[in-house]
């Protein structure tokens, strides 16, 4: 364990020459507010050969949501494209944490907000989603250019039911 962590999550940025997207799209989404992930950059090497700089991601797990929310009791999910909130593409989120109930009442209750009519659609979201927290994230993934988002691409993004406010939050993952 390293300053809370068991593990690190390294990005060699690949898609992005200079290596400092992802860290300058994770401060400026938390200085928004929005639940994410700390980053910085490691210069990595194996065995004395190096491999160059890395941007060094906070994985999104217990210890993450115990920062972030407070708590880390409610139920975490992750989303793989296509993850929509579509009775059908519930199985395209992975649960994360309690992995062995096979229920998934958070999922299925914005599947059926959803199917509100129009009059009635925001304020039915409002009682599962933390709307102000989505409306941020919405905002700012379309701000970075993040394609390959919940509004993008419905990939690399994990929803977090928080058991107090018992609302789903947003949070980025993978910035591309």
């Amino acid at each position: 364990t390293l300053h809370g962590s068991k593990s690190l999550t390294l990005n060699n940025g690949l898609q992005d020459p200079a290596a400092v997207k992802q860290c300058l799209a994770y401060g400026f989404l938390n200085r928004a507010g929005i639940p994410s992930p700390r980053c910085s950059f490691a210069r990595v090497s194996v065995n004395g050969r190096v491999l160059g700089i890395y941007s060094n991601v906070e994985p999104i797990k217990k210890p993450f949501l115990r920062r972030v929310f407070g708590e880390d009791e409610g139920t975490l999910y992750e989303g793989s494209a296509p993850a929509e909130f579509r009775s059908d593409l519930l199985k395209n989120f992975e649960k994360k944490t309690h992995e062995s109930v096979l229920e998934r009442p958070e999922l299925e209750a914005v599947v059926e907000a959803l199917k509100e009519p129009d009059d009635k659609l925001v304020a039915a979201l409002d009682r599962v989603v933390d709307l102000d927290s989505y409306f941020r994230y919405w905002a700012s993934a379309t701000l970075l250019a993040d394609w390959d988002s919940y509004d993008g691409n419905q990939n690399n993004f994990f929803v977090y039911w928080h058991p107090d406010s018992q609302k789903l939050s947003f949070i980025p993952w993978g910035i591309d």
